[in-house]
């Protein structure tokens, strides 16, 4: 039988895990729109130790994670440098 203290914690680590993935839910939400009002935009974009340039042209989905289109290649947002109107 458990006690009230480990029932407590048992409850207390359930409301942790659940505001955990409700934060990722809505930080992948973030993302996902961001990368959106990215279409359009003129783009410079670190590529290992190149800069890439370019106007997003789409945005695609890779496990997950939204990914920018740009000359025909898929970048990351982490990727991007600089972004104005195209």
């Amino acid at each position: 039988m458990r006690t009230t203290k480990e029932n407590h914690q048992m409850l207390f680590t359930s409301n942790c895990v659940t505001a955990v993935n409700h934060a990722q839910e809505e930080i992948s939400s973030v993302r996902q729109h961001l990368a959106e009002a990215m279409i359009g935009k003129t783009v410079d974009l670190l590529s290992g130790r190149a800069v890439a340039h370019g106007v997003v042209s789409g945005v695609m989905l890779l496990a997950g994670n939204p990914k920018l289109l740009v000359n025909g290649r898929a970048y990351d947002l982490n990727q991007v440098l600089t972004a104005s109107p195209a």
